[in-house]
């Protein structure tokens, strides 16, 4: 009788673990599928491959010049991979630098400022989903958000545009399944490569020493896109255009920790929710950022402690119409630009040598990538001078600037429209 009941016991919990694990698995294969991104904007609609495995995603599609794209993150640590698979090479990217090729990011911060409200549940796309629209003082209409809580994951996202138009994010053909790990590593025989936005000097200990020697004190009032070296003391005040993503990049250009405070201000008057204090390890870099629905137009940055160097960029919203990338580049850098087939191009270079007031360097203009070269000006611009060129749809497509040795800082902004 003992045993029969050791038996039935045994049996009850074998039955339910194995109903537990049934259940389990049920959800974490949910977290694993594949379907089709379709971004629809009034005047064009994108499409891109989507793989889910637990943590990761993989994006494929193609990117402003045509050329095939793969993106593959780790949501967890905010890790992005960017491959090329033409060339096969690969670049590791921070979340600010692969904001504007990786649309998952853009659409999941889209309601960021905004007032959240759930208003019911909806099946879309055969899942069924909580729907929320996120309302915001002065405007008349609201995004609407269907969320799947068994994909984790906003299925479909409705945001209005001026004169009626609207600008929809939506998953299609969504499959659930086991999806191959190799879809989340780099293949062997990728390269890696630097990512441009990453400009390393070319002698290190050269560069550390004029550095802290010539490191910016007091206060500095400058307007991005800027790049600066700060000291110990020193505070700089950077105007900024409130409709734009905001990106800072701070690094610790001396051998000890340094203390930064980074405060955002809109109209005069500081946001303290978005105050970032930080600590600054040696050769270790920080990268805050600031969403356009912030609507600042000003960042303060202070250097209670150590030296920095400081790169503050701006960027269009994704949806925006004119779609423009700003950069910085200091002496002895490089930057590589691509223009769109199908889309005019103003590009627009401005001197800001803080050493000599005079900033050197060349750009190329090729009909290719990178290839075909159509021409090589040099260029010498005092501070504050501008050099200006427009091309039309097609003309351009690939740009190569760099800078002087000794006579960089030159700020580069680059916008692209529809004709």
């Amino acid at each position: 009788m003992k045993n029969k009941a050791c038996w039935l016991v045994c049996s009850i919990f074998i039955l339910f673990f194995a109903m537990y694990v049934i259940i389990f698995q049920s959800s974490v294969n949910a977290q694993e599928f594949s379907a089709r991104i379709k971004i629809e904007q009034p005047e064009e609609i994108y499409y891109y491959d989507y793989f889910v495995k637990d943590h990761f995603y993989r994006l494929e599609g193609k990117d402003s010049t045509g050329e095939p794209m793969v993106i593959i993150a780790k949501r967890q640590i905010d890790s992005y991979l960017g491959l090329h698979p033409t060339m096969k090479f690969y670049m590791e990217f921070s979340k600010e630098e692969i904001f504007l090729f990786n649309p998952i990011i853009g659409w999941e911060m889209i309601t960021d400022g905004y007032q959240e409200e759930k208003t019911g549940t909806e099946v879309i796309a055969g899942f069924e989903c909580e729907k929320y629209v996120y309302h915001k003082q002065g405007l008349d209409e609201a995004i609407e958000v269907w969320y799947s809580p068994e994909l984790k994951q906003r299925i479909k996202v409705v945001v209005p545009l001026i004169n009626s138009n609207k600008s929809i994010f939506e998953l299609l053909d969504i499959q659930i399944g086991n999806q191959d790990k190799d879809k989340f590593l780099v293949p062997a025989d990728y390269i890696r490569m630097d990512s441009s936005a990453k400009q390393m000097p070319t002698d290190k200990t050269e560069e550390s020493v004029s550095v802290v020697s010539e490191e910016f004190s007091g206060m500095i009032e400058v307007e991005a896109p800027v790049g600066r070296v700060l000291g110990s003391g020193c505070l700089l005040q950077i105007k900024v255009i409130p409709s734009l993503e905001k990106n800072l990049v701070i690094e610790n250009k001396g051998d000890k920790d340094a203390y930064v405070t980074v405060i955002p201000i809109r109209e005069g008057e500081v946001i303290s929710e978005k105050i970032i204090k930080k600590a600054v390890s040696p050769k270790g870099k920080i990268k805050p950022s600031f969403s356009s629905s912030l609507k600042i137009n000003e960042i303060e940055v202070k250097v209670q402690e150590g030296t920095v160097q400081i790169v503050v960029i701006q960027e269009s919203h994704f949806t925006d119409k004119i779609e423009r990338k700003e950069y910085y580049l200091f002496e002895n850098f490089g930057q590589g630009l691509f223009f769109s087939e199908d889309k005019e191009v103003q590009l627009t270079i401005i001197g800001d040598n803080e050493k000599s007031a005079i900033a050197q360097g060349e750009i190329t203009f090729f009909k290719g990538e990178y290839q075909d070269p159509i021409e090589t000006i040099e260029f010498s611009l005092e501070k504050g001078e501008i050099q200006q060129w427009a091309f039309q749809s097609g003309e351009i497509k690939t740009v190569d600037i760099v800078t002087g040795n000794s006579n960089g800082g030159i700020k580069i902004i680059f916008e692209q429209f529809n004709p």
